[in-house]
C-alpha cells in the first residue's frame, strides 16, 4: 500500500485535465481555487514564531487546488515527494527544486529524466545547507547531466542518506567521480544503489569507493548481477571496512542472473572474520546448504553480528533441509527467514513466521477457500493478497466470512480477474455484495486495495466507496483501473471522514471527476496534517490554537490516536491517557477561551443588567458537559475569514 505520507496518485496535469491559466505574482489578486472558487489568500502577514505556525496554514486547501496540477500539494511533512509523467510538469518541478534550498528530504520517483531535473539537482547539491536525504533511485540520469550531478555531489557535505540508480553510473567518468566521493565523504551514513538493468560495471566502483570509507554505516545493493571481480571486491569490503554495520543484497524482481553459488564462497570467511558488521541480508541461493551450516554454527559465537536476514527461494533445491538445520541450531534467534513474494500456502509456517500470504483463487481455486478458513486459526498473518474471479460466489463467500470474522488482518489486497471457464461463476450473483458487507463490519483492516477487472460494474465501485468513506478503521485505499465511479461516490460527504490518511490511484483522472478526485485527496491530506500538528503540540514544539485543536480532533478518533502513537513512538495502549493529559490546558473555561483566541488572558464577567445567567455560573462539571458538544474548531478563527475581510498591507 501507499505510505499515507506519500500520495502516489497522478496529478491532473499528468492525466489529460486542462491545467488552470498561468498564475503569476502579478495577478494573484484574481486567482481562485480551481474547484472551490475560493480566493487564494497571499496577503496575510506571517504569524510564524518559535512555537507557532503561520496562519497561512489554514488556507492550504485552496492553495493545493492550484498546486495539485504539478503534484506539489503542501503538507505538514518535512519532505517533498514528486510523482510526474510529463515533461511540462517536470520543468515546473525543476524550478521548484532550485528555489527550495532549505529542503531536508527530497524524493523523486519520476522514471524518465528530462535534462532540467539533474541540472536542478546539481544546483541544489551545490547550494543547500540542510538537505540530508536524497532518494532518486527512479531517475535514469545519463551523459553530461549525470556527470554534472556527480561533480556537484562530490562538493556536497550535507547528505547523510542517498539512494540512486546504477544507470547513472554507466559512464566511466561518473564511476570515478562517485568512487572518489565515497572515498572522501565524512557525512554519508546510508547508501542504496539500484541496478535497474545491466549496469553491473558500476558495482566495482561503488565497492572500491567504500573500501576505505569511514562514515557509511549501511549499504544496500538491489538487483545487481555479480561477476567474479565484483564478488571479490565485496569480500574485500567485508574484510577491510571497519565502519560498515549493515550489508544488504536484495533481488526485488526475482529475475537475478547470479552465477554459481561458489561465486560467493569468498564472502563466508570475510563475514566470519568481520568484527564490526551487525546486520546481513542475503538471498538463500547465494550459498549451498553446507555453507549455511557453517553460518549457523558460527553465528552463536559472533558478538556483533546479531541480525541475519535470509531471503528464501521457493525453488531452492534443499529449502527444507536448510530450514530444518536452522531450527535445530543455536543461531535460530539471530536468523530471520524472509520471502520476496507473498507465499501461496501456509506450509512454510513450520519453519518461519511470515505475516503475508497470497490466496490465488484463479490458479489454486480448490485450496483458496480452505486457506481462508485456516487463516482464522492463525494469529500472525496480517496481510492477505486475494486473487479472485469476477462472479465466483463460492470463493467470495469464503473471503467474506474471513474478513467479517478476523481481528488480526491489517492489509487486504483484492485482485479481480476476468471470467474463465475454469471456475463456475454467476456474474448476476451478489458475489461482490457479500464482500462489501464483510468490509463494513470489519474493525481491523487499515490498508485496502482493489485491482479491478476491466468489466467490473460501476455500482460495485460505488459500493466500495461507501464502505471506505463510512469506515472508522480504513486509513489507506488504493484503486487500480478507471476510478471515475469510485471518486464521484467517495467525494459525497468526504469532509466528515477523519479516518482516511492516504489515497492512491494509478489510472488517468478525467476532467469531469477532477473536483471529486481533489476532494478525496485533500481530505486525506487534511487528516494527516491533523495528526502531524497534534504530534507537534504533544511534543511541545508548537503551542497555539491550530495545534491543540488538532490534538482535540485526534482524541476523538481511534485510528488517528494510533497514528499519533506511531509518530510519537509510544504504546497505543497509553496514547489516549497521555492525550487526555495534553489536552488539560483547554479543559477549563479560561484555557479554552484563551486558546480559541476569544481573550488574551482570561474572561472577566460583569454583573448582568437583566439578571440572566452568564458563563460564570457554570462550575467545572457543567463546563465539562458543554465541552462534550463544543470543540475549538467550532469557534471561528479570524485567519479563516475571506480575503476581502482582511485589510492588511499590500505586499505585492
Amino acid at each position: 500500500m501507499a505510505n499515507p505520507n506519500a500520495d502516489n496518485s497522478m496529478a491532473p496535469g499528468d492525466t489529460g485535465i486542462h491545467a488552470p491559466p498561468a498564475i503569476s505574482s502579478a495577478n494573484l489578486d484574481s486567482a481562485k481555487g480551481c474547484f472551490s472558487g475560493g480566493a487564494v489568500v497571499y496577503r496575510l502577514p506571517c504569524t510564524a514564531g518559535e512555537d507557532r505556525t503561520c496562519q497561512i496554514a489554514t488556507h492550504l486547501s485552496t492553495w493545493n487546488e492550484i498546486l495539485c496540477y504539478v503534484g506539489l500539494e503542501a503538507k505538514f511533512v518535512k519532505k517533498l515527494i514528486v510523482v510526474s509523467k510529463d515533461n511540462a510538469a517536470s520543468e515546473k518541478v525543476s524550478v521548484a527544486i532550485s528555489g527550495l534550498p532549505w529542503l531536508e528530504h527530497l524524493e523523486l520517483t519520476m522514471g524518465e529524466c528530462p535534462e532540467d531535473v539533474p541540472a536542478a539537482l546539481s544546483q541544489l547539491l551545490r547550494t543547500t545547507t540542510s538537505l540530508s536525504t536524497l532518494q532518486i533511485a527512479g531517475l535514469r540520469m545519463k551523459g553530461k547531466y549525470a556527470k554534472a550531478f556527480f561533480t556537484a555531489l562530490r562538493r556536497n557535505n550535507t547528505l547523510t542518506k542517498l539512494s540512486l540508480q546504477g544507470f547513472a553510473l554507466r559512464d566511466v567518468d561518473c564511476q570515478v567521480s562517485f568512487a572518489r566521493y565515497l572515498h572522501r565523504s565524512t557525512t554519508l551514513t546510508s547508501l542504496t544503489v539500484e541496478a535497474r538493468g545491466r549496469t553491473g560495471k558500476c558495482l566495482k566502483s561503488v565497492l572500491r569507493g567504500l573500501r576505505n570509507n569511514r562514515s557509511v554505516l549501511s549499504l544496500t545493493l538491489i538487483d545487481f548481477v555479480f561477476d567474479e571481480g565484483s564478488a571479490r571486491h565485496a569480500a574485500i569490503l567485508l574484510s577491510e571496512n571497519k565502519t560498515l554495520r549493515s550489508f544488504k543484497i536484495k533481488d526485488s524482481s526475482g529475475m537475478g542472473e547470479e552465477g554459481p553459488p561458489s561465486l560467493y564462497d569468498c564472502w563466508l570467511p570475510a563475514v566470519i572474520e568481520n568484527e564490526t558488521l551487525e546486520e546481513l541480508h542475503l538471498p538463500m541461493r547465494y550459498w549451498q546448504p553446507e555453507k549455511w551450516d557453517e553460518v549457523f554454527a558460527v553465528l552463536p559465537h559472533k558478538a556483533t553480528l546479531t541480525k541475519v536476514f535470509v531471503e528464501i527461494d521457493l525453488e531452492y533445491p534443499e529449502l527444507q533441509r536448510v530450514c530444518l538445520a536452522l531450527r535445530e541450531s543455536e543461531a535460530v534467534e539471530k536468523v530471520t527467514l524472509t520471502v520476496r513474494y507473498f507465499p501461496l500456502s501456509l506450509d512454510l509456517l513450520e519453519f518461519m513466521e511470515y505475516s503475508e500470504i497470497c490466496v490465488d483463487g484463479c490458479c489454486c481455486e480448490k485450496n483458496a477457500a480452505l486457506i481462508l478458513n485456516r487463516l482464522l486459526r492463525i494469529d500472525i498473518i496480517t496481510t492477505v493478497h486475494m486473487i479472485i474471479q469476477r462472479g465466483d460466489f463460492t470463493l467470495s463467500l469464503a473471503l467474506a466470512n474471513y474478513v467479517a470474522t478476523t481481528t488480526i488482518l491489517r492489509s487486504l489486497y483484492i485482485e479481480v480477474h476476468e471470467l474463465t471457464e475454469r471456475v463456475a461463476v454467476d456474474i448476476a450473483s451478489n458475489w461482490w455484495t457479500v464482500i462489501l458487507e464483510s468490509l463494513a463490519v470489519n474493525k481491523s483492516i487499515r490498508d485496502l486495495a482493489l485491482e479491478k477487472s476491466r468489466n467490473m460494474d460501476d455500482r460495485d465501485l460505488e459500493g466500495l466507496a461507501d464502505v471506505v468513506r463510512k469506515s472508522r478503521n480504513v486509513t489507506s485505499v488504493f484503486v487500480a483501473g478507471d476510478i471515475s465511479a469510485f471518486v464521484q461516490r467517495m467525494a459525497v460527504g468526504i469532509r466528515d471522514n477523519y479516518t482516511l490518511l492516504g489515497v492512491s490511484f494509478n489510472d488517468r483522472v478525467y476532467p469531469e471527476v477532477a473536483k471529486d478526485w481533489f476532494a478525496v485527496r485533500d481530505t486525506a491530506n487534511r487528516n494527516w496534517d491533523v495528526v502531524t500538528r497534534a504530534a507537534l503540540f504533544a511534543s511541545g514544539r508548537r503551542d497555539d490554537r491550530y495545534h491543540v485543536a488538532a490534538l482535540e480532533r485526534v482524541y476523538k478518533h481511534r485510528v488517528l490516536l494510533e497514528e499519533l502513537a506511531d509518530v510519537l513512538h509510544i504504546d497505543e495502549a497509553d496514547v489516549a491517557v497521555e492525550a487526555r493529559k495534553w489536552l488539560a490546558p483547554i479543559d477549563g473555561l479560561q484555557g479554552f477561551m484563551r486558546y480559541a483566541g476569544v481573550v488574551k488572558e482570561r474572561v472577566e464577567f460583569h454583573p448582568s443588567q437583566d439578571g440572566s445567567a452568564q458563563l460564570d455560573v457554570l462550575n467545572d462539571d457543567c463546563w465539562r458537559l458543554v465541552k462534550r458538544y463544543l470543540m475549538l474548531d467550532d469557534v471561528k478563527d479570524p485567519s479563516e475569514l475571506p480575503l476581502q475581510h482582511y485589510n492588511g498591507p499590500d505586499i505585492s
